[in-house]
């Protein structure tokens, strides 16, 4: 290495001036361009990575923040919960009509007409509507609706128009009533059960065998004794 080093210098001392400059100027050259390339691109990550780590402490603080308050947000879910009325399972909308009747029956308001709506669905809910004409007085009508969403009834009125009656002595009213209840979960059938699987060593039992239409040939000799077979030797025959 101190070697090459020697005839390294030796043959740059023995260059001109001009030569020398040259090649200084060539290698000032070379390290400018080494550095444009790879080193001033990344001047900037130093302060990339401070600005991440800065990032990185933030989103922590604030995701300590929110699971410190995991106690106080389930125990406001909760009463939320218990303030709220309940969705009633599908199985009880055969009372939506019902409970129609018996309200109209105890504010005095006379139903004219009742026609069942097509049923809308979704993958939770099952919305049922009627659509009534009723015949009342202005306050039978406003008790009729009020009673009808007060309290846990979850049944409301989407379309309501209103017109008196040819004496103008009680209102003519057409409305459409809704209701929602929770929609069945789906439920999966049982897998068929397979046949049991024959124990190792044994065969399955044979099939019978069909008719095909052949005649049967019935034999009086025993099972298993086998049929006489002719001798091949030839017989001699006396002169």
């Amino acid at each position: 290495m101190a070697s090459s080093f020697s005839q390294l210098s030796a043959s740059f001392a023995r260059l001109s001036s001009l030569e020398r400059r040259f090649i200084i100027l060539v290698i000032v050259v070379i390290f400018i361009v080494i550095n444009l390339l790879f080193v001033l691109p990344h001047f900037s990550d130093l302060g990339k990575i401070d600005n991440r780590f800065a990032d990185a402490n933030s989103k922590q603080d604030r995701f300590q923040k929110e699971i410190s308050q995991i106690s106080f947000y389930e125990t406001n879910i909760k009463k939320l919960e218990g303030e709220g009325a309940s969705v009633p399972q599908e199985d009880q909308s055969v009372s939506f009509l019902t409970a129609i009747q018996n309200q109209a029956a105890q504010s005095g308001v006379g139903i004219l007409a009742n026609n069942r709506q097509p049923a809308r669905t979704n993958q939770f809910f099952v919305e049922l509507g009627q659509a009534l004409t009723t015949q009342s007085g202005e306050a039978q009508l406003v008790d009729f609706l009020y009673n009808l969403g007060a309290g846990s009834s979850l049944i409301r009125a989407r379309a309501l128009s209103i017109r008196t009656d040819g004496p103008r002595q009680a209102l003519n009213a057409t409305m459409t009533l809704v209701a929602s209840y929770q929609k069945k979960a789906p439920t999966r059938s049982a897998p068929a059960a397979k046949p049991p699987a024959s124990a190792p060593g044994t065969t399955p039992a044979a099939k019978p065998a069909t008719s095909t239409g052949a005649p049967v040939v019935k034999s009086n000799k025993p099972a298993g004794i086998p049929p006489p077979t002719k001798s091949l030797t030839p017989t001699k025959k006396s002169p």
